[in-house]
């Protein structure tokens, strides 16, 4: 999970592969759509890459950032 939608953002941390847990996402990159924003924590929001995570629904409804 990166600071913001991008590999030359910090890294904030890690989702093992092959997590089964699941974090709300809030938004989706306005410039590729392919990085989405999750809240990992009640106070820690990232971003990760769309390649990597499993999605559930509709996510073309996800609001654009």
């Amino acid at each position: 999970m990166r600071a913001g939608s991008g590999t030359n953002h910090r890294r904030l941390g890690i989702i093992p592969a092959g997590s089964a847990t699941r974090y709300d996402i809030l938004g989706k990159n306005a410039a590729t759509t392919t990085w989405y924003q999750i809240r990992l924590s009640s106070t820690v929001t990232g971003w990760v890459h769309s390649a990597f995570v499993q999605t559930h629904g509709d996510v073309f409804s996800v609001p654009i950032r």
